[in-house]
């Protein structure tokens, strides 16, 4: 990339490429140049709401956290998300349980498993957990200059992709209610992680891992993993 490109596209530069070597795949993705690019206050209103997000309008690229921050990473999208597909998939986000939603629906909690895996891939969304995030970053996008959320406009190709960056407000209650290894596991749960991603990234055994969560679930007085992402979220 060049210095002129660079400048259009209002980038700190991390490293000069070499003028022989090969340009960093990394440096050069949406998620390299998201993090590369400098984020501003949200001051003014925009087309992204929890509205717009669930109608299919935007695309999820790349859903992240960084620490106490979310990074979402969006594109404008143009996908069909049929009526049923889009009230499971906020129902979901809002933190009805899937046998709940069945038995309120009147389907099989394979049906609801499968509108809620359609609506996910159409937004971009690897996991419920990805979109999850997204949604506490456009919640807190949504409340301009009283939130604290920042953003950016990302040229990518020949896209403008949205970057979004917002701070996860700290819950005395983790600290108070779980030990400290306890915690960094409802971190990890929250970003989507299973019982063995969580033990090979931690160094524990997996049933070491597994007695930590039954033991959140308890001290939290909660009983699934997404329930602890809410939790960690701030959205219940």
């Amino acid at each position: 990339m060049s210095a002129q490109e660079a400048k259009v596209l209002n980038l700190i530069p991390v490293t000069q490429p070499s003028q022989t070597g090969p340009v960093s795949e990394t440096r050069l993705s949406p998620r390299g140049l998201a993090e590369a690019t400098e984020h501003q206050p949200v001051v003014r209103g925009l087309r992204l709401s929890r509205e717009s997000f669930l109608k299919g309008d935007w695309f999820i690229v790349d859903a992240t956290r960084r620490g106490p921050e979310l990074r979402v990473l969006l594109r404008p999208g143009q996908v069909s998300i049929t009526a049923r597909e889009r009230e499971i998939l906020e129902a979901v986000l809002k933190g009805e349980p899937d046998r709940d939603l069945s038995l309120r629906l009147g389907i099989t909690r394979q049906c609801v498993c499968g509108h809620l895996g359609n609506a996910l891939t159409k937004i971009g969304a690897e996991t419920r957990f990805a979109a999850l995030q997204t949604w506490r970053t456009i919640i807190e996008l949504e409340k301009g200059r009283r939130g604290r959320a920042m953003m950016a406009e990302v040229r990518f190709g020949e896209e403008t992709l949205l970057s979004l960056r917002s701070p996860i407000a700290p819950r005395a209650e983790l600290e108070v209610r779980l030990s400290a290894a306890e915690t960094h596991v409802a971190w990890l749960v929250t970003d989507g992680a299973s019982n063995r991603d969580i033990a090979l990234s931690r160094g524990t055994a997996e049933r070491t891992v597994a007695n930590q969560v039954a033991s959140i679930f308890t001290k939290l007085e909660l009983s699934r993993r997404f329930d602890v992402g809410q939790f960690v979220l701030g959205l219940r």
